[in-house]
């Protein structure tokens, strides 16, 4: 049985780590809610810590060598998925999002209201490595191919104008949801929120609902994106193959074939069989050689493609921030019932 569990958990993982993570993270807080609570500044200073350490590599683009703690064993996994946006900053937020739709009557979101203040200053020593890696990394780039468009595209450097644009175009709004993040963050801090008063306080916060609107263009984007160019490129390399194809059939007319079929081999019928679906990880067998499996089928042994990938995020993201629009919209409009009786 937990075997099962444990592979279950490993495909689902495959297909949307996003997911795993949002109701990993949520178990894990509303078990500790009140130790986190209890420690909270000591939590503070090691999430701290970790934030600062994941900064170091970034020096290393200014010139200055630093150890690269990535490299590091284990150490190195743990930096990584620390500021990675789909394993710990993503699902933190969207945890601290959803408290505000929920009944707090109901326990398990009575003691994750009861930290949520303390999430939301913890997932901001992960977001700020992150944005300025990103900031520092990937906008020049994304920049850059809105500035030199045409000549991107004049040297054929543009596989899809549309998938590239709005990646690169989410990208470029991860500037303004950094500022933004940032606001809101400072201002979780109780000296802060002291010295605004409460109602400076609660209404620079009501820009957290802009906030959660841009993550989901932000995630939606990158996927979105990333399907649309992966598209794009395989029509290119049918094309290519056509013509390739096209060349070598009048070569053989003309007794120039000097070319053998494997070199036009087409690495896309491999992967057209698995294009929108799934295909088996190898494993060794027990006498030696590969095969699809061994013994038992595992979930965890399947492999989505890429663009099921994509499509499935994009339908995840749909469902949970659609999700948590229509509990906000229903819980505002129970309170506002209660407020005219």
């Amino acid at each position: 049985m937990i075997r099962t569990i444990i592979d279950l958990i490993g495909f689902f993982n495959s297909l949307s780590g996003f997911l795993v993570a949002v109701f990993f993270w949520s178990i894990l807080t509303i078990t500790f809610a009140k130790s986190i609570k209890k420690h909270a500044r000591f939590l503070y200073w090691v999430f701290g810590v970790m934030g600062g350490l994941s900064l170091l590599p970034i020096l290393n683009i200014f010139g200055i060598d630093m150890v690269n703690i990535i490299y590091l064993p284990i150490l190195g996994d743990i930096f990584i998925e620390f500021t990675y946006a789909t394993y710990f900053i993503h699902p933190m937020l969207v945890i601290i999002m959803y408290m505000g739709a929920l009944n707090p009557k109901i326990p398990a979101v009575g003691k994750l209201m009861l930290i949520r203040k303390e999430l939301s200053i913890i997932v901001g020593f992960a977001v700020i490595p992150h944005a300025l890696k990103r900031i520092l990394l990937v906008v020049p780039g994304a920049w850059n191919y809105f500035a030199d468009h045409d000549t991107l595209v004049a040297e054929d450097r543009v596989v899809s104008a549309l998938g590239q644009g709005i990646t690169n175009g989410v990208f470029l709004l991860g500037i303004v949801m950094t500022v933004l993040f940032l606001v809101l963050w400072v201002t979780s801090f109780d000296r802060i929120r002291k010295r605004m008063g409460y109602k400076k306080w609660k209404s620079v916060q009501r820009w957290s609902y802009a906030l959660y609107a841009m993550l989901f263009i932000h995630s939606a984007g990158i996927d979105t994106g990333s399907l649309v160019t992966y598209w794009e490129r395989q029509e290119k390399m049918a094309k290519t193959e056509v013509i390739a194809a096209s060349a070598l059939q009048k070569d053989r007319q003309f007794g120039n074939d000097q070319t053998p079929h494997a070199a036009f081999t087409s690495p896309q019928k491999k992967e057209k069989a698995s294009f929108l679906g799934m295909s088996m990880k190898e494993e060794k067998g027990p006498n030696g050689g590969n095969h699809n499996f061994s013994g038992k089928f595992k979930f965890s042994n399947v492999e989505f493609s890429t663009p099921c990938k994509c499509i499935a995020n994009i339908v995840i993201l749909i469902s949970v921030y659609g999700s948590y629009l229509y509990l906000r919209l229903k819980k505002a409009r129970t309170d506002k019932r209660r407020k005219q009786r």
